[in-house]
């Protein structure tokens, strides 16, 4: 497909997108995009209206009302390969079908442990500062918020929308990110302190599990220096975690029923 976007009647910045090809399934792009193609005919140019969720990711554009005006220029059909042993195979290092149901199921497993994991060190650190008001340097802050802003201009890219089509001018970019950055950058401080005084340590095997469970690709090669940033990172990493996890072992923690509908 073509599309131009506008919001408030103003084209959007970058806001033409050729040649996107789109899957029409939900989450391919922003939420109630795709579901409004349904039954377009290639040559077809239709004008729709799209109210994002205000929690929606990038979070420039979220709860923005975008009107695209979209130019169907080809229908393709996706042929989807029959699940058998032999797709096991060739997305994997998988023998049976089965191995790789199992694989999946262990990996969403994972990954539903994993934001258990970090919703409740996001609660147990948020308590921990709101105990102990502390002032970080302003400048690590504003180092973080344009980390952040960056991020998100990346994921943007990824989704196909052209980075200077953002509905938000830059001081309000700052201002959403900033207070997330001083709470990234506060819990760095805390967590450092904590594992200091608690004499919580990162072993070299702790960092050789780590990269053995979490190998490059093939084709990245890093430089020397690349090597000692990403060995840094790593280390940084670990013991926030462990630290984490020793506060969660040490936190009352009390459980509430979700209130039923």
């Amino acid at each position: 497909i073509d599309f131009s976007s506008t919001m408030d009647g103003q084209p959007l910045k970058g806001g033409k997108v050729q040649d996107r090809l789109i899957e029409i399934k939900p989450g391919s792009f922003l939420p109630g995009f795709t579901e409004q193609l349904i039954g377009l005919r290639a040559g077809i140019t239709r004008e729709i209206t799209l109210t994002l969720p205000p929690d929606n990711e990038p979070n420039e554009i979220a709860g923005k009302t975008i009107v695209f005006e979209i130019t169907i220029k080809e229908i393709k059909e996706k042929i989807v390969p029959p699940l058998d042993d032999n797709f096991a195979r060739d997305v994997g290092e998988f023998e049976t079908l089965t191995d790789l149901k199992n694989h999946l199921k262990q990996e969403l497993t994972r990954r539903k442990e994993e934001n258990i994991r970090n919703s409740l060190y996001n609660q147990i650190t948020q308590k921990l500062i709101e105990n102990n008001p502390f002032e970080v340097p302003p400048s690590l802050v504003e180092r973080q918020t344009e980390y952040l802003i960056l991020s998100a201009r990346s994921r943007m890219a990824q989704l196909g929308i052209p980075i200077d089509s953002s509905t938000m001018s830059n001081r309000e970019l700052r201002d959403f990110y900033r207070p997330i950055a001083e709470f990234q950058v506060k819990r760095s401080f805390l967590l450092a302190e904590i594992a200091k005084k608690e004499g919580i340590e990162v072993s070299p095997s702790d960092i050789k599990n780590y990269l053995q469970s979490h190998p490059l690709n093939s084709e990245d090669e890093l430089t020397g220096q690349e090597e000692g940033e990403r060995s840094a990172q790593i280390k940084a990493k670990l013991l926030e975690d462990k630290t984490l996890a020793f506060l969660t072992e040490k936190a009352k923690i009390k459980l509430i029923e979700p209130n039923k509908p």
